[in-house]
């Protein structure tokens, strides 16, 4: 049996292989565009859904505050990555609880980055979003995938849970960051069941105490 090697010298070279036919081309369709030419200008704003109505200030049932943070050289999950990404102090937990929201609610959630050098992409899965002011001054009301949380700076968002209960996440679209911790859950749950799920950052283990952030620690100022 011959042996390889990676390194120049020594050891045998693999085969060179030789390269597969090349596929023949297909034809899959035809266009043909017949007719006098129609002159049509961009719409100038795009419709709303009738699904995706405004919600509205005497919809809310809940407000809440959400923090996304970046802590320099302190306590990371390796040597390697040393940076803690965070919301609202902690590392994602894949078992942790953190929002939850009973089923039929509408929430107005203010998410600040407090850091002041780094923009963060929110995204949440399931819902979608309407977000209804920038660093706390109002906006015309927009329905977004994803929104760009200003460096230093917040979003408002109102978003209704109505379809279903389950658990999904809210994170940072940043790659890096949603990977080294830059995420959390959404739990929604039957109406009346809220006060029956613990917060676990106080009562187990499963959070990393030392990936809790103090407002000094931010690299930047809430």
């Amino acid at each position: 049996m011959p042996s390889f090697s990676g390194g120049g010298g020594g050891g045998i070279a693999p085969p060179i292989q030789p390269l597969p036919p090349a596929t023949p081309e297909v034809e899959l369709a035809t266009l043909i565009v017949e007719g006098d030419p129609v002159v049509m200008s961009l719409p100038t704003a795009l419709p709303t859904p009738d699904s995706l109505p405004d919600i509205t200030d005497d919809e809310i049932t809940d407000r809440r505050t959400i923090d996304y943070a970046t802590q320099i050289d302190k306590g990371g999950p390796s040597a390697a990555f040393p940076d803690n990404y965070t919301v609202d102090g902690f590392r994602y937990d894949l078992n942790a609880p953190d929002q939850v929201v009973e089923l039929g609610a509408v929430g107005e959630w203010t998410v600040r980055s407090v850091v002041a050098d780094t923009e963060h992409p929110f995204h949440i899965h399931v819902n979608p979003f309407q977000v209804v002011a920038i660093n706390g001054n109002p906006v015309p009301p927009r329905w977004q995938d994803t929104v760009i949380l200003p460096m230093g700076g917040s979003v408002t968002l109102r978003t209704r849970f109505l379809s279903f209960t389950g658990r999904f996440v809210h994170h940072c679209h940043m790659l890096a960051h949603e990977d080294l911790g830059m995420m959390q859950n959404v739990e929604v749950v039957a109406p009346g069941a809220r006060a029956t799920i613990p917060d676990i950052r106080e009562v187990g283990p499963r959070y990393v105490p030392q990936a809790r952030l103090d407002p000094e620690d931010w690299c930047g100022e809430p």
